[in-house]
Parts: structure tokens; C-alpha cells; sequence
């Protein structure tokens, strides 16, 4: 796989993610997306915890994530990466309230998405057909592209976390 590594911003915080240019796919590093969502002294437990007790996300384990080669400070190492479908399969587990303010910007992305394909959620959720086969353009978008279509979320969403 050819792979392209940068940093995603959410607010204060980043999250390593990969570009994989063959297959046009974001990926996300686990370890990350659950330390900022939680703020958890160990994300490797929590996700542990996590698997142990939700049974049907453990026997999805292997499709929810990918091993991919990324840099850290110790240097590269094989960590354990969400696609953008697996991404939104594990936030669903999560329960805290420290998620709610990305479920928030996360669903605000997703009403953008339809509504710029002309469909309202009312017209969705009223005919499932209409649904795409493909996420829109945000998770297909060349990196430049994703990067300039997405709004941060508000500083004071974050704060009331």
C-alpha cells in the first residue's frame, strides 16, 4: 500500500492518520481517536475493556481495524488503524459523555454530506434506496480536499465536554 501519514486536528487535539493513495482511504490511528474521546491515562486498557465487554465488536475486531506502519517518537511501529467505517462502529460503544461533543460534529458531518447530495434526513430515513453506495465526497477526497471541507468544532462544544 502506498501511504501518505498526517495529522488531523480537533480542536487541541491530533490524531495521526494515513492517506492510502491506491485504495483513496483515510485511516485513523486507534490509540489516539480513544485517548482524545475519553482522556483515559491508558488507551491501549481501554480499548481492551471495551472488547471484553462488547462481544460482537470483539469478533469484528479484525474488520474494524487495520495494522499499518506509522511513525512515533520511538520510530515506526505497526499500530492497530480505523478505516472511516470502523472509525463510527467503535464510537457507537462508547458511552462517556466526553464523546458527545465528536458524535455531535461527527452527525453535523454526515447532515452536511446528504443534504449537499439534495436529500434531506426526513427523505433518507423515508426511503433507504437513496442512500449511497459510497460515504460522500469528505471521505473520498484527496487529502487537501477532506482538509478544507471540514470544519473544526466549536472551542465551547469542546470545553462543556
Amino acid at each position: 500500500m502506498a501511504m501518505q501519514e498526517f495529522v488531523k486536528k480537533f480542536g487541541d487535539y491530533t490524531i495521526r492518520s494515513v492517506w492510502d493513495t491506491k485504495r483513496k482511504k483515510w485511516y485513523f490511528v486507534a490509540l489516539d481517536v480513544v485517548d482524545i474521546l475519553t482522556h483515559t491515562a491508558d488507551p491501549k486498557d481501554y480499548i481492551k475493556r471495551t472488547r471484553r465487554s462488547d462481544h460482537q465488536l470483539s469478533g469484528k475486531w479484525d474488520r474494524i481495524v487495520t495494522p499499518i506502519v506509522v511513525s512515533t517518537p520511538g520510530g515506526p511501529q505497526t499500530l492497530n488503524c480505523f478505516d472511516v467505517k470502523g472509525l463510527f462502529r467503535f464510537i457507537q460503544t462508547m458511552s462517556s459523555r466526553k464523546v458527545e461533543p465528536f458524535k455531535l460534529w461527527m452527525a453535523n458531518l454526515a447532515a452536511q454530506c446528504l443534504e449537499s447530495m439534495g436529500d434531506s434526513i426526513h427523505e433518507v430515513l423515508a426511503d433507504h434506496g437513496k442512500l449511497p453506495r459510497r460515504l460522500p465526497d469528505i471521505v473520498d477526497a484527496e487529502p487537501e480536499e477532506a482538509a478544507a471541507s471540514v470544519e473544526e468544532p466549536a472551542k465551547d462544544a469542546e470545553t462543556n465536554a
